[in-house]
């Protein structure tokens, strides 16, 4: 028998997981650990190819990803309406709500916002993604955010069993 983690494995393994906020205990560990794993990989990749302005606003986005993964599991027996809530939550609320539940220090809460406002200049600021596209070249700021998503990702999915 072929036990070789794979990339296509890993995603069967995901796709027999019911949804985030239906899993037990062992899913939602198992669930942390590959996410983490890939997470950090396909960042990793963004920073091997410096793609700094995809690498931005991925950082963002699986922050959001796992923060709202977070508020999801917190929710014991939540309503449908409360988990499409957590659903609908923009990032920066999710960020608030994640501090606020105390899933997150001060720290860690301003280094995400630090990360959400580089995003949203990146997506949104034509001038700085064109400088940021036209940069093949090591950026120590932009690579420092990206690596900062890494590490929080692994706190954000660390002990929420």
């Amino acid at each position: 028998m072929n036990n070789q983690i794979t990339f296509e494995n890993t995603i069967k393994e995901l796709e027999k997981l019911p949804s985030r906020e239906n899993q037990s205990t062992n899913q939602r560990k198992l669930f942390s650990e590959i996410s983490v794993a890939l997470l950090t990989r396909h960042l990793e990749h963004l920073i091997d190819e410096r793609n700094w302005v995809t690498g931005i606003i991925m950082s963002a986005s699986m922050l959001e990803f796992a923060g709202k993964t977070r508020l999801l599991w917190k929710q014991t027996w939540a309503s449908k309406t409360q988990i499409r809530k957590i659903h609908e939550l923009d990032f920066a609320t999710a960020i608030e709500q994640l501090l606020k539940c105390k899933m997150i220090d001060k720290p860690v809460y301003e280094k995400m916002e630090e990360i959400r406002h580089v995003r949203n200049k990146a997506a949104h600021d034509l001038p700085y993604q064109a400088a940021l596209s036209l940069e093949n070249r090591p950026n120590d700021t932009l690579e420092g955010y990206i690596r900062r998503t890494i590490e929080i990702i692994q706190v954000l999915f660390s002990s929420t069993y």
